[in-house]
């Protein structure tokens, strides 16, 4: 059984396939160096806004009046968004977004430089094996000089945005609006456990602790109602 047309692989000439490689790749890098960059940015912000919403948690004390169950209640919200901000903290150290940014961003304006080359050749320097070589070895020395590889991720944003690079994704994903939807799900996906929390706990603290109090209002017509007439 033979495939469709659409399906089958194109065919390219050593200088076509080169040129498709090294424009993958270098679109790839530069949109990794971005989404670093933007995770550097997020991780600063939630770690922020966790610590935050600590102050908040230990400031209610200051203003409501709590059972002992809800002091403790408190207390177990406190430590579980105390203990994402280590997590979040330990992340953002340890992956080291900016340094692997900055990597990637050399290493994509090296294969840029290359991709230049290559557009610059005349139709007789195209076909000459000789020379489609050279710049295959600078191709490979770029990808080399550069200790991080760009995410599969950064992979499929190049894929889905041109096409023609590739015919391994399905057209539904190639959609204009299925895929920029799909990237920012994939993309913020590491946000999800950290905003869930915060959900929780304001869910939890709303329900446990601030409706539980009597307003001061009605205290006072309580009190005058077990107050003695005077006579």
């Amino acid at each position: 059984m033979t495939e469709p047309e659409s399906v089958k692989p194109k065919h390219r000439t050593p200088f076509e396939d080169l040129a498709r490689r090294v424009e993958m790749t270098r679109d790839a890098r530069f949109q990794a160096n971005l989404r670093l960059e933007r995770r550097q940015r997020e991780s600063n912000l939630m770690v922020s806004i966790l610590s935050l919403f600590v102050i908040f948690l230990s400031l209610i004390p200051n203003f409501r009046t709590l059972a002992p169950q809800q002091s403790q209640l408190l207390l177990a919200l406190s430590v579980v968004n105390s203990i994402f901000i280590i997590i979040t903290s330990l992340l953002e150290s340890s992956g080291g977004f900016q340094l692997k940014g900055e990597a990637l961003h050399r290493s994509a304006r090296k294969i840029a430089a290359v991709y230049s080359r290559l557009m610059l050749l005349t139709p007789e320097e195209r076909s000459d094996a000789t020379k489609i070589g050279e710049l295959q070895q600078e191709y490979q020395s770029a990808l080399d000089d550069c200790a991080f590889n760009h995410d599969n991720l950064d992979h499929y944003g190049v894929v889905c945005r041109k096409p023609s690079l590739s015919s391994s994704i399905s057209p539904f994903w190639r959609n204009g609006f299925v895929y920029p939807v799909r990237y920012f799900i994939w993309e913020k996906s590491w946000m999800s456990l950290h905003i869930s929390v915060l959900i929780v706990t304001g869910i939890v603290v709303w329900m446990s602790i601030f409706p539980n109090e009597p307003q001061m209002d009605e205290k006072i017509d309580a009190a005058s109602l077990h107050e003695p007439e005077n006579k």
